[in-house]
C-alpha cells in the first residue's frame, strides 16, 4: 500500500512538474504562420462551397422552403467563390482562428452583410 501510494504521488509531482513544459508546446502549435492560416481557411471555404452545392438542386422544387434553401445555396456559392480571396485576408485581419465554427460564423456574417435581403433561415 505504501508503495503504490508513493508511486502514485511520484507520478502526480512528475506530471504537475512537467505540466508547464507541455502547455508551452501547447501555445506554441496553436499560433500557427499566417500561410498555415491562409491554407486552413480556403479548405474550409471549399467545404463551405461543397456543402452548399448539394442544396442548390433544391431550388427548382414545388416545396416553398426548399426552394428558398436551393437559391440561399446558389448565392452563398457565387458569393465564396467571388469573394473568396477578400474573406481569407479579413479572417486574417479579423484573427478569426482555427476553429471550424469560427470560421462558418464568420462566413455567415459576411454573407448576410453582402446580402441584407436574405433572410438567415429559410
Amino acid at each position: 500500500m505504501k508503495r503504490t501510494v508513493c508511486i502514485g504521488i511520484t507520478a502526480l509531482l512528475l506530471v504537475t512538474w512537467m505540466a508547464p513544459v507541455f502547455a508551452g508546446d501547447v501555445v506554441i502549435q496553436s499560433e500557427p504562420g499566417r500561410d498555415r492560416l491562409t491554407t486552413f481557411y480556403n479548405q474550409h471555404i471549399d467545404m463551405e462551397i461543397a456543402m452548399a452545392q448539394e442544396y442548390i438542386s433544391l431550388k427548382d422544387t414545388d416545396s416553398p422552403k426548399a426552394k428558398c434553401f436551393g437559391e440561399r445555396a446558389l448565392k452563398d456559392v457565387e458569393f465564396l467563390k467571388s469573394q473568396r480571396q477578400e474573406l481569407v485576408k479579413r479572417m486574417l485581419d479579423a484573427n478569426v482562428g482555427m476553429q471550424p465554427y469560427e470560421v462558418h460564423y464568420f462566413l455567415m456574417n459576411a454573407f448576410l452583410e453582402a446580402h441584407p435581403e436574405v433572410r438567415p433561415l429559410c
